[in-house]
């Protein structure tokens, strides 16, 4: 089976910073990915699904941990 054809890519930002990618599959799906280009299991029925998924697997990452701390450490 062939992967899902891509309708458009939104990319999502925090300031400078690009936080991931959402794909839209058409409707109502939706994939992420991460700018690393690992792409955040499960489809999604809307973009702010998707949107949490990329927070979710960006503060899973270890390369996020550290940062993470530091701004917890803040607020």
């Amino acid at each position: 089976m062939s992967p899902p054809l891509i309708v458009r890519t939104l990319t999502v930002c925090c300031g400078r910073e690009v936080l991931g990618f959402i794909h839209e599959l058409g409707r109502k799906r939706f994939s992420a990915s991460l700018p690393s280009g690992r792409e955040v299991p499960g489809l999604f029925s809307s973009s702010s699904d998707a949107a949490q998924a990329i927070d979710d697997a960006r503060k899973a990452e270890p390369s996020n941990q550290l940062l993470t701390e530091k701004f917890k450490g803040k607020m």
